[in-house]
């Protein structure tokens, strides 16, 4: 049997009883994907449409290239093949759709050296920063007076306004900069009590898996940033299977994070408007079916973009169920999807994927929540830093000693669980319900990551 043989039967091996969707094939085939293997694929799960689909599909062709990040002034070696691979990862999650100069703008927010390049286009677009941050300040001023010194909302979120409206052609967080060095920050200093956000400084933090953030998962809260905790031994024997990599220590002197599990009802409707205003959210009526699983003590919820989707997914079992219809209710937008760097986001508790976006708003570290330690209820105290502070952040790593005895990662259980890769909350909600064992457990700490369950009273 020849080496090309070998490796057509241990892809058949490997990908058996799976029948991919379109995506799937599309984004191997982008990839550069052997197509005599995913035909081969395609026939023996007998995909008609897809053995049609990989004989006519047109693989785009990425069109960002290392000579391109050298241009921008990225630091030659092999940080330029992680860059590339990221831009490539949100080239397919926009369809392909993105050109050349889309990735490259994206870069100057969230791209490996995005602080680089938006600092150096600061400089070199001086007078339009100039000119934004005397037009903000109109603006402030005029506020400032009408509202007698109380201004409701942190300079951050006016910038981003402003930078907005020019198309972002200018960055908010350089705009914030230029500002503070023209007029200071004594408007903001009585910004009101009752909207500044609860904030937290916390000690003896950890981060566990990869520094890379390229590989990372798109399954949790902490979006395009980087995730921390101060239980990183509970965190390896809750996400084993999902977590691979080394444990660091994460140390800043007096950092400053958003206090998720202590938001007010009217702070979280600030950022519900500010999400709206910004695009990352849309307004629409909404449904919540909600009941109690007495296997896991605790009322699970649903969050649903229609009533009909809601009786599609629950059927029989919704006249047992609390169902909530709310007229102002929120789904995720495209622009959200984008900007936390997921495959998917579902309505349900979809305000948590904003929260590290509005953080960074207010200059701060991250967003933590204090959730309650209970590795049985696959429950630990978790939070994230968002991109921009990462760098300010010192990280250690540690020498491995983990209290349940095991090898970190096992990378791969939920595959060989049969949990299906970018799983939805009902496909999740299903496995849970119906399985036992590691399946079922790896369900429901998905489950729980997603919706931000077990938080302290």
């Amino acid at each position: 049997m020849s080496n090309e043989e070998k490796s057509k039967l241990g892809f058949l091996i490997q990908n058996k009883g799976k029948t991919h969707d379109k995506k799937w094939y599309t984004d191997m085939m982008a990839d550069g994907f052997d197509r005599t293997q995913l035909d081969a694929l395609a026939r023996y799960n007998n995909q008609d449409d897809m053995i049609a689909y990989v004989k006519s599909f047109k693989a785009p062709e990425f069109p960002v290239d290392g000579n391109d990040l050298i241009k921008l002034g990225h630091e030659r070696g092999p940080g330029i093949g992680k860059t590339l691979m990221a831009l490539r990862n949100q080239w397919k999650q926009g369809n392909f759709s993105a050109s050349k100069d889309e990735l490259l703008k994206s870069m100057n927010e969230e791209g490996p050296f995005g602080m680089l390049a938006r600092k150096a286009g600061h400089v070199i677009k001086k007078s339009q920063y100039v000119k934004a941050a005397e037009m903000l300040h109109k603006i402030l001023k005029r506020k400032y007076d009408e509202t007698g010194g109380k201004l409701r909302h942190t300079l951050g979120y006016y910038a981003q306004m402003i930078a907005n409206q020019t198309g972002n052609k200018i960055n908010w967080r350089e705009l914030q900069a230029e500002y503070l060095d023209q007029f200071g920050n004594a408007m903001f200093e009585n910004l009101q009590e009752d909207t500044k956000m609860p904030t937290v400084s916390l000690k003896d933090l950890y981060h566990v898996g990869t520094l890379d953030a390229s590989k990372k998962g798109d399954f949790s809260y902490e979006g395009a940033g980087l995730s921390v905790t101060t239980e990183p031994d509970a965190w390896r024997r809750i996400a084993r299977g999902q977590v691979a990599g080394d444990t660091h220590s994460v140390a800043k002197a007096n950092n400053n994070f958003l206090d998720s599990h202590k938001l007010t009802s009217q702070h979280n409707e600030q950022i519900k408007q500010w999400a709206i205003d910004n695009g990352f959210l849309e307004q629409q009526e909404t449904v919540t079916v909600s009941w109690y699983d007495d296997e896991m003590d605790d009322t699970l919820s649903q969050t649903f973009n229609s009533m009909a989707d809601a009786e599609a997914e629950h059927g029989e079992y919704m006249d047992d169920y609390d169902v909530d219809v709310d007229k102002g209710g929120v789904v995720p937008t495209a622009k959200l999807q984008k900007a936390t760097g997921q495959s998917r986001i579902e309505a349900t508790n979809v305000l948590e994927y904003v929260l590290p976006l509005y953080a960074e708003t207010l200059g701060l570290d991250g967003v933590w929540w204090a959730d309650d330690l209970d590795v049985n209820r696959l429950s630990a105290p978790r939070g994230v830093i968002v991109p921009s502070k990462v760098d300010s952040f010192k990280f250690s790593r540690m020498n491995e000693n983990f209290a349940d005895g095991k090898k970190p990662g096992r990378k791969g259980l939920s595959k060989r669980v049969g949990i299906p890769k970018g799983a939805t909350l009902a496909q999740l909600e299903k496995i849970a319900k119906n399985s036992t064992g590691e399946r079922r457990k790896m369900a429901q700490w998905q489950l729980n990551m997603r919706r931000g369950k077990n938080k302290s009273k």
